[in-house]
Protein backbone atom coordinates (compact mmCIF):
# COMPACT_ATOMS: atom_id res chain seq x y z
CA UNK A 1 0.00 0.00 0.00
CA UNK A 2 1.35 3.51 -0.53
CA UNK A 3 1.90 5.95 1.78
CA UNK A 4 -0.61 8.27 0.45
CA UNK A 5 -3.47 5.09 0.53
CA UNK A 6 -2.39 4.35 4.22
CA UNK A 7 -2.75 8.40 4.78
CA UNK A 8 -6.11 8.17 3.13
CA UNK A 9 -6.83 4.75 5.20
CA UNK A 10 -5.86 6.39 8.77
CA UNK A 11 -7.61 9.36 7.90
CA UNK A 12 -10.77 7.25 7.20
CA UNK A 13 -10.59 5.91 10.49
CA UNK A 14 -10.27 8.56 12.50
CA UNK A 15 -12.99 10.08 11.22
CA UNK A 16 -15.08 6.74 11.31
CA UNK A 17 -13.72 6.81 15.25
CA UNK A 18 -14.30 10.30 15.60
CA UNK A 19 -18.00 9.98 14.73
CA UNK A 20 -18.26 7.13 16.97
CA UNK A 21 -17.29 8.96 19.73
CA UNK A 22 -19.81 11.58 18.88
CA UNK A 23 -22.53 8.89 18.76
CA UNK A 24 -21.26 7.42 22.13
CA UNK A 25 -21.04 10.90 23.32
CA UNK A 26 -24.56 11.16 22.68
CA UNK A 27 -26.04 7.72 24.08
CA UNK A 28 -24.39 8.39 27.11
CA UNK A 29 -25.99 12.21 27.36
CA UNK A 30 -29.15 10.72 26.22
CA UNK A 31 -29.23 8.26 28.88
CA UNK A 32 -28.49 10.91 31.44
CA UNK A 33 -30.56 13.45 30.37
CA UNK A 34 -33.24 10.39 30.82
CA UNK A 35 -32.15 9.45 34.14
CA UNK A 36 -31.93 13.63 34.75
CA UNK A 37 -35.86 13.13 33.90
CA UNK A 38 -36.53 10.24 35.85
CA UNK A 39 -35.12 11.69 38.78
CA UNK A 40 -37.09 15.03 38.37
CA UNK A 41 -40.35 12.55 38.13
CA UNK A 42 -39.23 10.57 41.37
CA UNK A 43 -38.36 13.68 43.46
CA UNK A 44 -41.88 15.48 41.82
CA UNK A 45 -43.64 12.20 43.21
CA UNK A 46 -42.13 12.18 46.09
CA UNK A 47 -43.15 15.80 46.95
CA UNK A 48 -46.45 15.42 45.92
CA UNK A 49 -46.95 12.29 48.39
CA UNK A 50 -45.60 14.94 50.90
CA UNK A 51 -48.18 17.53 50.28
CA UNK A 52 -50.97 14.93 50.67
CA UNK A 53 -50.09 13.49 53.58
CA UNK A 54 -49.11 17.06 55.19
CA UNK A 55 -52.22 18.46 54.34
CA UNK A 56 -54.58 14.89 55.20
CA UNK A 57 -53.11 16.04 58.87
CA UNK A 58 -53.63 19.40 59.08
CA UNK A 59 -57.22 18.97 58.30
CA UNK A 60 -57.70 15.87 60.51
CA UNK A 61 -61.31 16.28 62.02
CA UNK A 62 -59.81 14.46 65.22
CA UNK A 63 -56.79 15.23 65.83
CA UNK A 64 -57.26 14.36 69.90
CA UNK A 65 -56.83 11.13 68.43
CA UNK A 66 -52.99 11.61 68.76
CA UNK A 67 -53.24 12.64 72.45
CA UNK A 68 -53.05 8.77 73.90
CA UNK A 69 -52.10 10.14 77.58
CA UNK A 70 -53.05 13.31 78.99
CA UNK A 71 -53.34 14.27 82.72
CA UNK A 72 -54.34 17.67 82.85
CA UNK A 73 -53.37 17.44 86.47
CA UNK A 74 -49.36 16.68 85.82
CA UNK A 75 -48.37 17.67 83.18
CA UNK A 76 -47.11 21.58 82.09
CA UNK A 77 -49.51 23.14 79.87
CA UNK A 78 -48.49 25.31 77.20
CA UNK A 79 -48.22 25.22 73.27
CA UNK A 80 -46.08 22.62 71.52
CA UNK A 81 -43.76 23.65 68.38
CA UNK A 82 -43.50 20.54 65.61
CA UNK A 83 -42.79 19.91 62.41
CA UNK A 84 -45.53 18.35 60.46
CA UNK A 85 -44.35 15.58 58.58
CA UNK A 86 -40.56 16.66 59.63
CA UNK A 87 -41.04 20.11 57.53
CA UNK A 88 -44.31 22.38 57.92
CA UNK A 89 -43.78 24.02 61.58
CA UNK A 90 -47.02 23.87 63.56
CA UNK A 91 -47.95 25.11 66.56
CA UNK A 92 -50.25 22.75 68.71
CA UNK A 93 -52.51 22.73 72.07
CA UNK A 94 -52.70 19.99 74.52
CA UNK A 95 -55.45 18.46 72.68
CA UNK A 96 -53.35 18.02 70.20
CA UNK A 97 -55.35 20.65 67.84
CA UNK A 98 -53.22 22.17 65.61
CA UNK A 99 -53.75 26.26 66.45
CA UNK A 100 -51.41 27.92 64.08
CA UNK A 101 -49.59 27.11 60.85
CA UNK A 102 -46.60 28.14 58.61
CA UNK A 103 -48.09 26.81 55.48
CA UNK A 104 -45.45 27.97 53.12
CA UNK A 105 -42.46 27.41 55.20
CA UNK A 106 -40.47 23.80 54.50
CA UNK A 107 -37.80 23.54 57.74
CA UNK A 108 -35.56 20.44 58.23
CA UNK A 109 -34.91 19.28 62.05
CA UNK A 110 -34.82 22.18 63.99
CA UNK A 111 -37.14 25.42 64.90
CA UNK A 112 -37.40 27.95 67.22
CA UNK A 113 -40.24 30.46 68.57
CA UNK A 114 -38.99 33.51 69.48
CA UNK A 115 -40.63 35.43 71.93
CA UNK A 116 -41.63 38.43 69.21
CA UNK A 117 -43.78 35.40 67.43
CA UNK A 118 -41.08 34.75 64.88
CA UNK A 119 -39.82 31.70 63.55
CA UNK A 120 -36.52 30.75 63.12
CA UNK A 121 -35.76 27.22 61.50
CA UNK A 122 -33.03 25.56 59.37
CA UNK A 123 -34.08 25.01 55.65
CA UNK A 124 -34.31 22.19 53.15
CA UNK A 125 -31.74 23.78 51.35
CA UNK A 126 -28.82 24.07 54.18
CA UNK A 127 -29.58 27.89 55.32
CA UNK A 128 -31.13 28.86 58.26
CA UNK A 129 -34.17 31.65 58.00
CA UNK A 130 -36.08 34.06 59.88
CA UNK A 131 -39.51 34.26 59.44
CA UNK A 132 -42.41 36.42 61.06
CA UNK A 133 -45.49 35.04 62.55
CA UNK A 134 -47.61 34.75 59.06
CA UNK A 135 -44.68 33.31 57.47
CA UNK A 136 -42.65 36.22 55.51
CA UNK A 137 -39.42 35.71 55.54
CA UNK A 138 -37.13 38.36 57.01
CA UNK A 139 -33.66 37.10 57.20
CA UNK A 140 -31.39 34.71 56.06
CA UNK A 141 -28.06 33.02 56.31
CA UNK A 142 -26.24 30.43 53.88
CA UNK A 143 -22.76 29.34 54.36
CA UNK A 144 -20.36 29.78 51.14
CA UNK A 145 -21.37 27.60 48.32
CA UNK A 146 -24.01 25.97 50.27
CA UNK A 147 -25.82 23.02 48.97
CA UNK A 148 -25.05 19.04 49.52
CA UNK A 149 -21.66 19.53 50.58
CA UNK A 150 -21.75 22.36 52.83
CA UNK A 151 -25.09 23.23 55.23
CA UNK A 152 -26.28 24.12 58.23
CA UNK A 153 -27.28 21.32 60.23
CA UNK A 154 -29.19 19.66 63.73
CA UNK A 155 -29.29 23.15 65.76
CA UNK A 156 -29.43 27.00 66.15
CA UNK A 157 -28.75 29.38 68.86
CA UNK A 158 -29.63 33.05 69.62
CA UNK A 159 -27.34 34.94 71.70
CA UNK A 160 -28.46 38.03 74.04
CA UNK A 161 -26.95 40.10 71.11
CA UNK A 162 -28.64 38.86 68.68
CA UNK A 163 -25.97 36.70 66.86
CA UNK A 164 -26.70 33.31 65.84
CA UNK A 165 -24.91 29.91 66.47
CA UNK A 166 -25.02 27.64 64.09
CA UNK A 167 -23.41 24.12 63.30
CA UNK A 168 -22.02 24.08 59.99
CA UNK A 169 -21.12 20.51 57.87
CA UNK A 170 -18.23 20.68 55.18
CA UNK A 171 -19.07 17.22 53.61
CA UNK A 172 -15.89 17.24 51.56
CA UNK A 173 -13.70 17.26 53.77
CA UNK A 174 -16.30 15.07 56.64
CA UNK A 175 -15.67 17.79 59.50
CA UNK A 176 -18.19 19.84 61.64
CA UNK A 177 -17.47 23.93 62.75
CA UNK A 178 -19.39 26.14 64.73
CA UNK A 179 -20.04 29.60 63.57
CA UNK A 180 -21.58 32.66 65.19
CA UNK A 181 -23.26 34.87 62.55
CA UNK A 182 -24.24 38.45 62.97
CA UNK A 183 -27.28 39.97 61.71
CA UNK A 184 -25.46 41.17 59.04
CA UNK A 185 -24.91 37.73 57.77
CA UNK A 186 -20.98 38.32 58.32
CA UNK A 187 -19.66 35.10 60.52
CA UNK A 188 -17.72 36.52 63.78
CA UNK A 189 -16.59 33.69 65.30
CA UNK A 190 -15.67 30.14 63.60
CA UNK A 191 -14.39 27.29 65.61
CA UNK A 192 -13.53 23.95 63.76
CA UNK A 193 -13.67 20.10 65.80
CA UNK A 194 -10.35 19.58 63.26
CA UNK A 195 -8.25 21.96 65.38
CA UNK A 196 -9.65 20.39 68.79
CA UNK A 197 -9.51 16.55 69.07
CA UNK A 198 -6.56 14.50 68.09
CA UNK A 199 -6.16 11.50 65.77
CA UNK A 200 -6.77 8.85 69.35
CA UNK A 201 -10.65 10.76 68.87
CA UNK A 202 -11.02 10.19 65.40
CA UNK A 203 -9.93 6.55 65.22
CA UNK A 204 -12.47 5.72 67.52
CA UNK A 205 -15.15 7.83 65.46
CA UNK A 206 -18.30 5.44 64.64
CA UNK A 207 -18.36 6.50 61.10
CA UNK A 208 -15.76 7.32 58.50
CA UNK A 209 -15.90 10.54 56.57
CA UNK A 210 -18.53 11.88 59.21
CA UNK A 211 -16.09 11.97 61.73
CA UNK A 212 -17.91 13.61 64.70
CA UNK A 213 -21.24 14.55 63.73
CA UNK A 214 -22.16 17.32 65.81
CA UNK A 215 -25.83 17.68 66.48
CA UNK A 216 -26.99 19.74 69.29
CA UNK A 217 -25.07 22.93 70.38
CA UNK A 218 -26.03 25.27 73.69
CA UNK A 219 -25.33 28.16 75.86
CA UNK A 220 -24.25 26.80 79.48
CA UNK A 221 -26.96 29.31 81.66
CA UNK A 222 -25.62 30.49 85.48
CA UNK A 223 -25.30 27.56 87.43
CA UNK A 224 -23.53 26.66 91.17
CA UNK A 225 -20.46 25.05 89.23
CA UNK A 226 -19.38 28.74 88.25
CA UNK A 227 -20.35 30.20 90.97
CA UNK A 228 -18.44 28.05 93.31
CA UNK A 229 -15.47 28.69 91.45
CA UNK A 230 -15.64 26.46 88.25
CA UNK A 231 -14.36 28.04 85.14
CA UNK A 232 -14.73 25.34 82.90
CA UNK A 233 -18.76 26.67 83.03
CA UNK A 234 -18.69 30.09 82.51
CA UNK A 235 -22.16 31.35 81.41
CA UNK A 236 -21.88 31.42 77.97
CA UNK A 237 -19.40 28.53 77.04
CA UNK A 238 -20.50 25.87 74.36
CA UNK A 239 -21.75 22.51 75.87
CA UNK A 240 -21.86 20.43 72.44
CA UNK A 241 -22.54 16.74 71.46
CA UNK A 242 -20.49 14.72 68.96
CA UNK A 243 -22.64 11.87 68.07
CA UNK A 244 -20.23 9.35 65.79
CA UNK A 245 -17.46 10.33 68.97
CA UNK A 246 -19.82 9.25 71.48
CA UNK A 247 -18.77 12.41 73.31
CA UNK A 248 -20.29 15.57 74.75
CA UNK A 249 -17.84 18.29 75.65
CA UNK A 250 -17.74 22.32 76.99
CA UNK A 251 -15.86 24.69 74.63
CA UNK A 252 -14.89 28.18 76.27
CA UNK A 253 -16.25 30.80 74.67
CA UNK A 254 -12.85 33.26 74.65
CA UNK A 255 -10.29 30.80 74.50
CA UNK A 256 -12.35 28.05 71.69
CA UNK A 257 -10.42 25.17 73.60
CA UNK A 258 -12.16 22.16 75.20
CA UNK A 259 -12.37 22.47 78.66
CA UNK A 260 -14.42 19.58 80.12
CA UNK A 261 -15.79 15.98 77.80
CA UNK A 262 -17.89 13.38 79.07
CA UNK A 263 -18.14 9.79 77.01
CA UNK A 264 -18.56 7.23 79.48
CA UNK A 265 -21.79 4.93 78.58
CA UNK A 266 -23.07 7.62 76.03
CA UNK A 267 -24.17 5.56 72.56
CA UNK A 268 -24.87 7.67 69.54
CA UNK A 269 -26.33 10.37 71.96
CA UNK A 270 -27.91 13.90 71.48
CA UNK A 271 -29.36 16.63 72.98
CA UNK A 272 -26.98 17.60 75.65
CA UNK A 273 -27.96 20.81 77.60
CA UNK A 274 -27.56 21.95 81.23
CA UNK A 275 -30.60 22.31 83.32
CA UNK A 276 -30.97 26.10 83.66
CA UNK A 277 -31.79 27.95 87.14
CA UNK A 278 -34.96 27.25 89.01
CA UNK A 279 -35.78 23.62 87.79
CA UNK A 280 -35.19 20.36 89.77
CA UNK A 281 -31.88 19.61 88.98
CA UNK A 282 -30.52 23.14 88.02
CA UNK A 283 -26.61 22.78 86.84
CA UNK A 284 -26.60 19.17 86.27
CA UNK A 285 -26.25 17.86 82.57
CA UNK A 286 -28.92 16.10 80.51
CA UNK A 287 -28.14 13.82 77.64
CA UNK A 288 -30.43 12.31 75.47
CA UNK A 289 -28.76 8.80 75.04
CA UNK A 290 -30.02 6.52 72.13
CA UNK A 291 -28.25 3.28 73.23
CA UNK A 292 -28.05 1.71 69.29
CA UNK A 293 -25.26 -0.50 69.86
CA UNK A 294 -27.65 -1.84 72.68
CA UNK A 295 -29.88 -2.97 70.30
CA UNK A 296 -28.75 -6.59 70.51
CA UNK A 297 -29.29 -6.86 74.04
CA UNK A 298 -31.54 -4.57 76.11
CA UNK A 299 -32.76 -2.32 73.64
CA UNK A 300 -33.57 0.91 75.63
CA UNK A 301 -32.95 4.37 75.51
CA UNK A 302 -32.32 7.05 78.50
CA UNK A 303 -32.18 10.43 79.14
CA UNK A 304 -29.00 10.92 81.54
CA UNK A 305 -28.90 13.37 84.22
CA UNK A 306 -25.35 14.03 84.88
CA UNK A 307 -22.99 15.75 87.63
CA UNK A 308 -20.47 17.76 85.12
CA UNK A 309 -17.90 17.97 88.07
CA UNK A 310 -17.90 14.31 89.35
CA UNK A 311 -18.70 13.11 85.92
CA UNK A 312 -21.10 11.03 87.89
CA UNK A 313 -24.89 9.80 86.52
CA UNK A 314 -27.01 10.89 89.19
CA UNK A 315 -30.40 9.28 87.27
CA UNK A 316 -31.53 7.89 84.14
CA UNK A 317 -35.15 8.93 83.10
CA UNK A 318 -36.93 5.96 80.91
CA UNK A 319 -40.15 4.13 80.58
CA UNK A 320 -41.29 0.91 79.36
CA UNK A 321 -40.69 0.28 75.51
CA UNK A 322 -38.87 3.58 74.71
CA UNK A 323 -36.17 2.78 72.24
CA UNK A 324 -34.86 5.01 69.45
CA UNK A 325 -31.52 4.32 67.74
CA UNK A 326 -31.73 8.17 66.41
CA UNK A 327 -32.73 11.28 67.15
CA UNK A 328 -34.32 12.17 69.83
CA UNK A 329 -34.52 15.00 72.01
CA UNK A 330 -35.16 15.97 75.79
CA UNK A 331 -36.66 19.56 77.40
CA UNK A 332 -36.65 19.88 81.03
CA UNK A 333 -39.81 22.23 81.98
CA UNK A 334 -40.59 24.32 84.66
CA UNK A 335 -42.52 22.28 86.74
CA UNK A 336 -40.04 19.77 86.66
CA UNK A 337 -41.34 17.18 84.42
CA UNK A 338 -39.02 16.62 80.92
CA UNK A 339 -40.86 16.49 77.22
CA UNK A 340 -38.76 13.35 75.90
CA UNK A 341 -39.34 12.57 71.96
CA UNK A 342 -38.71 9.42 70.53
CA UNK A 343 -38.02 10.60 67.08
CA UNK A 344 -37.11 7.71 65.25
CA UNK A 345 -40.22 5.59 66.68
CA UNK A 346 -43.53 8.43 66.45
CA UNK A 347 -43.91 9.54 69.75
CA UNK A 348 -43.75 12.50 72.23
CA UNK A 349 -44.30 11.98 75.74
CA UNK A 350 -44.09 14.21 78.81
CA UNK A 351 -42.80 12.10 82.24
CA UNK A 352 -42.97 13.17 86.05
CA UNK A 353 -39.94 13.20 88.34
CA UNK A 354 -41.37 9.55 88.97
CA UNK A 355 -41.52 8.76 85.44
CA UNK A 356 -44.89 8.33 84.76
CA UNK A 357 -46.28 9.61 81.43
CA UNK A 358 -48.72 12.41 81.97
CA UNK A 359 -48.90 13.21 78.34
CA UNK A 360 -48.32 11.59 75.36
CA UNK A 361 -48.67 12.66 71.43
CA UNK A 362 -48.07 10.01 68.89
CA UNK A 363 -48.97 11.56 65.29
CA UNK A 364 -48.99 9.51 62.07
CA UNK A 365 -45.17 10.56 61.43
CA UNK A 366 -41.99 10.68 62.94
CA UNK A 367 -41.90 14.08 64.94
CA UNK A 368 -38.66 16.27 64.51
CA UNK A 369 -37.78 18.10 68.03
CA UNK A 370 -40.90 19.81 69.25
CA UNK A 371 -40.73 22.24 71.76
CA UNK A 372 -43.21 22.89 74.77
CA UNK A 373 -43.91 26.93 75.30
CA UNK A 374 -45.37 28.72 78.35
CA UNK A 375 -48.64 30.39 77.41
CA UNK A 376 -46.63 33.42 78.44
CA UNK A 377 -43.75 32.90 76.28
CA UNK A 378 -44.86 34.38 73.29
CA UNK A 379 -46.68 37.59 72.48
CA UNK A 380 -48.53 36.38 69.10
CA UNK A 381 -50.06 33.35 72.05
CA UNK A 382 -52.85 35.54 72.72
CA UNK A 383 -54.26 35.97 69.30
CA UNK A 384 -54.76 32.20 69.31
CA UNK A 385 -58.01 30.56 69.43
CA UNK A 386 -58.73 29.24 72.81
CA UNK A 387 -58.30 25.79 73.43
CA UNK A 388 -61.19 23.45 74.02
CA UNK A 389 -61.04 21.76 78.14
CA UNK A 390 -58.26 19.89 78.48
CA UNK A 391 -59.71 16.00 78.89
CA UNK A 392 -58.10 12.89 80.83
CA UNK A 393 -57.12 10.30 79.04
CA UNK A 394 -55.13 6.81 79.66
CA UNK A 395 -55.00 4.45 77.04
CA UNK A 396 -54.64 1.02 78.61
CA UNK A 397 -52.46 -0.12 76.12
CA UNK A 398 -48.55 1.06 76.29
CA UNK A 399 -47.04 2.19 73.13
CA UNK A 400 -44.28 0.22 71.81
CA UNK A 401 -41.38 2.21 69.58
CA UNK A 402 -41.02 1.27 66.58
CA UNK A 403 -37.18 0.57 66.69
CA UNK A 404 -38.43 -2.48 69.51
CA UNK A 405 -39.99 -4.31 66.13
CA UNK A 406 -37.78 -3.69 63.74
CA UNK A 407 -34.66 -7.09 63.86
CA UNK A 408 -32.35 -3.92 62.71
CA UNK A 409 -32.41 -0.52 61.71
CA UNK A 410 -33.11 -0.04 58.03
CA UNK A 411 -29.98 0.77 56.46
CA UNK A 412 -28.15 -2.33 58.07
CA UNK A 413 -30.88 -4.79 57.04
CA UNK A 414 -31.39 -3.73 53.69
CA UNK A 415 -30.79 -3.54 50.58
CA UNK A 416 -32.50 -2.92 46.72
CA UNK A 417 -31.96 -5.15 43.69
CA UNK A 418 -33.69 -5.12 40.06
CA UNK A 419 -35.57 -8.47 40.40
CA UNK A 420 -38.77 -9.81 38.42
CA UNK A 421 -38.78 -6.35 36.68
CA UNK A 422 -39.41 -4.41 40.05
CA UNK A 423 -36.90 -2.80 42.87
CA UNK A 424 -36.89 -4.51 45.18
CA UNK A 425 -35.81 -4.10 48.97
CA UNK A 426 -33.95 -7.43 49.99
CA UNK A 427 -32.33 -8.11 53.30
CA UNK A 428 -28.21 -8.20 53.16
CA UNK A 429 -26.79 -11.11 53.81
CA UNK A 430 -25.76 -12.56 57.15
CA UNK A 431 -27.83 -11.21 59.00
CA UNK A 432 -28.80 -13.29 62.27
CA UNK A 433 -31.81 -13.77 64.26
CA UNK A 434 -32.92 -10.70 67.42
CA UNK A 435 -35.45 -10.97 70.03
CA UNK A 436 -37.80 -8.17 69.33
CA UNK A 437 -40.77 -6.29 71.22
CA UNK A 438 -44.06 -7.11 69.17
CA UNK A 439 -46.25 -3.81 69.73
CA UNK A 440 -50.50 -4.47 70.10
CA UNK A 441 -51.82 -5.51 66.18
CA UNK A 442 -48.23 -6.58 65.02
CA UNK A 443 -48.07 -7.95 61.48
CA UNK A 444 -44.98 -9.18 59.58
CA UNK A 445 -44.40 -8.89 55.64
CA UNK A 446 -42.61 -11.29 53.72
CA UNK A 447 -41.76 -11.33 50.36
CA UNK A 448 -39.07 -14.02 48.96
CA UNK A 449 -37.68 -15.09 45.72
CA UNK A 450 -35.34 -15.79 43.48
CA UNK A 451 -33.62 -13.84 40.58
CA UNK A 452 -33.93 -16.08 37.25
CA UNK A 453 -30.86 -13.91 36.03
CA UNK A 454 -28.60 -15.31 38.93
CA UNK A 455 -30.23 -18.72 38.80
CA UNK A 456 -29.55 -18.92 34.91
CA UNK A 457 -25.57 -17.57 35.53
CA UNK A 458 -25.24 -20.60 37.90
CA UNK A 459 -26.46 -23.08 34.22
CA UNK A 460 -28.18 -25.39 36.25
CA UNK A 461 -30.22 -28.24 34.95
CA UNK A 462 -32.76 -27.40 38.17
CA UNK A 463 -32.91 -25.91 41.39
CA UNK A 464 -35.64 -26.33 44.71
CA UNK A 465 -35.21 -23.73 46.70
CA UNK A 466 -36.93 -23.12 49.99
CA UNK A 467 -38.12 -20.54 52.31
CA UNK A 468 -39.54 -20.64 55.71
CA UNK A 469 -39.90 -17.95 58.21
CA UNK A 470 -40.68 -19.06 62.01
CA UNK A 471 -41.63 -17.55 65.40
CA UNK A 472 -39.86 -18.58 68.45
CA UNK A 473 -42.49 -17.64 71.51
CA UNK A 474 -42.02 -17.45 75.25
CA UNK A 475 -40.32 -21.28 76.08
CA UNK A 476 -38.85 -21.57 73.24
CA UNK A 477 -42.20 -22.58 71.36
CA UNK A 478 -41.79 -21.98 67.44
CA UNK A 479 -44.65 -20.87 65.42
CA UNK A 480 -44.70 -21.60 61.52
CA UNK A 481 -45.63 -18.32 60.21
CA UNK A 482 -44.58 -18.50 56.16
CA UNK A 483 -43.66 -20.88 53.68
CA UNK A 484 -42.38 -21.21 50.16
CA UNK A 485 -40.96 -23.91 48.08
CA UNK A 486 -39.96 -23.51 44.55
CA UNK A 487 -38.90 -25.57 41.43
CA UNK A 488 -36.47 -24.25 38.89
CA UNK A 489 -37.57 -24.27 36.43
CA UNK A 490 -40.79 -23.44 36.24
CA UNK A 491 -43.49 -21.48 34.75
CA UNK A 492 -44.98 -20.19 37.73
CA UNK A 493 -44.09 -17.12 39.87
CA UNK A 494 -40.09 -16.68 40.89
CA UNK A 495 -41.73 -14.32 43.49
CA UNK A 496 -44.36 -14.60 46.82
CA UNK A 497 -45.23 -12.11 49.25
CA UNK A 498 -47.43 -12.44 52.18
CA UNK A 499 -48.99 -10.95 55.38
CA UNK A 500 -49.12 -12.72 58.61
CA UNK A 501 -50.84 -10.99 61.10
CA UNK A 502 -49.52 -11.57 65.01
CA UNK A 503 -52.30 -9.73 67.25
CA UNK A 504 -52.00 -13.06 69.72
CA UNK A 505 -48.21 -12.28 70.29
CA UNK A 506 -48.81 -8.10 71.55
CA UNK A 507 -46.30 -7.79 74.25
CA UNK A 508 -44.05 -10.70 73.87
Amino acid sequence: MSSSAAGVTRGFLAKLLLVAALLLGAVALWRGEGERIREWQRRRRREEAFETRAQSFIEDPNPDRWVTISDPGAYFSGYTLVLVMRRIPALIDMNGELVHLWPEVRCKSRARLLPNGDLMALSVDGAVRRYDWEGRLLWSYAPPEAGVRNYIHHDLQLTDNGDCLLLNRDADRGLDSILRVDSAGQVVWRWSIADHFDDDFYARAEVVGDWSHLNSLREIPPNRHFDRGDPRFTPGNLLVSARNLNTIFVIARESGEVVWRYSRGLDRQHEALMVPPGLPGAGNILVFNNGRENRYCERESAVLEIDPVEKAVLCRHRVPYFFTVEGGVQQPLPNGNLLITSSHSGRVFEIDRCAEIVWQWTPPFCPMRPVRYAPGDCARFSELPPSAPPFVKRESRPFVDRDLYLFAPWAEALARRWIGGRNRVILRPGLECEPLRLPPEASVEFGCGVDPAVVAALDLDSLEVRFVAQLEGAGGATERLFEFQLSLPTAGPTWQEQRVRLGGHAYE
